[in-house]
């Protein structure tokens, strides 16, 4: 959970294992758009309200009228409506619903309404062609898909220890770092758009992806769902500082995986640790078995299962990754 990759929703900038190179705040996802928020037919087949009216005014719509909950149609057109670490025990369904009020009639809606209409043209298109496939194609697909997973399964190599390492708030926590002042405060990294925020502005339901004004309004309306009224204090990014802690934090990963692969942003990595383990094992240190410290043997640069398998880490990490380990 670091802060605004090139969707908003968290990561820093691209960084390798030789070169830290900072990427640009997330403007575009913010450009007005001037296309009419009406109302759609959703992914299910119900059809979601416009927003502006009994959504923006009261609970009239959502939930209480036996249509789609505030969180459902939320979680239907912001990112930043799923829930984050720090997030649990917070009533989701009122922090929705203020959402949907504050952003009913912003160009940002209507923009992901009109997004929202593009995957619902798409899945009609993907249902069409589903029909248009006659039973013995099916039974053939399984087959093959079948026989594929089966060579997948034959092929699979578990004796490899990949790991991710991933900063928790990055961006809020480089801020705190400088100004200790900010820890105890709702703080938000960002400005027209939220790239990440703490722990404590995650208790209003403030996260990554979120329009800068809805999460402001969340603060200022936090007694509508138990929390007192405060005020959001937003801090800008800065992008070299994270480029430093990057740059550090890989002289570390390096120790224990010169070829870590370092894409997804400033502030996650994988790791291959298996040949650091074996040598951690025979030698019994870290200061011998680090595979930087010139001693013996070196390691895979990637190619093979051994390039393979570190890619795969950062998708099983998002599974769960809330408690900081998986």
């Amino acid at each position: 959970d670091g802060g605004g990759r090139a969707a908003g929703a968290g990561g820093g900038g691209g960084c390798s294992a030789t070169s830290i190179v900072p990427s640009q705040p997330p403007r575009a996802r913010m450009a007005a758009v001037t296309s009419a928020a009406a109302p759609t037919q959703g992914h299910g087949g119900v059809t979601n309200p416009p927003l502006g009216g009994a959504v923006a005014g009261s609970s009239a719509a959502g939930s209480s009228s036996g249509g789609p909950s505030f969180s459902a149609q939320a979680r239907a057109l912001y990112v930043s409506s799923s829930a984050k670490a720090g997030m649990d025990g917070v009533d989701s369904e009122k922090i929705a619903e203020i959402v949907l009020q504050t952003a009913a009639n912003s160009p940002f809606t209507a923009h992901q309404r009109k997004l929202d209409r593009a995957v619902d043209r798409r899945v009609a298109k993907l249902l069409a062609a589903k029909r248009k496939v006659s039973e013995p194609e099916r039974a053939a697909a399984r087959a093959t898909v079948a026989a594929r997973r089966a060579d997948l399964e034959a092929s699979r190599r578990l004796e490899r220890v990949c790991v991710v390492v991933d900063f928790d708030q990055f961006y809020a926590a480089v801020a705190m770092r400088d100004r200790p002042e900010l820890a105890e405060r709702p703080l938000a990294v960002g400005g027209a758009l939220v790239l990440t925020a703490n722990y404590v502005a995650r208790r209003w339901g403030v996260r990554s992806g979120q329009p800068g004004f809805v999460a402001k309004e969340l603060c200022r309306r936090g007694k509508e769902f138990g929390m007192p009224s405060v005020e959001l204090t937003f801090v800008p990014a800065e992008y070299e500082k994270y480029a430093e802690v990057a740059a550090t934090a890989m002289e570390v990963y390096r120790e224990y995986d010169p070829a870590v692969s370092c894409g997804m942003g400033y502030d996650e990595c994988s790791l291959d640790l298996t040949h650091y383990l074996r040598r951690r094992v025979r030698f019994g240190s870290h200061a011998r078995a680090s595979l930087v410290s010139g001693e013996g043997c070196g390691c895979p640069a990637g190619g093979g299962e051994a390039g393979a398998a570190p890619r795969l880490a950062p998708l099983s990490s998002r599974w769960d990754m809330s408690g900081g380990e998986w």
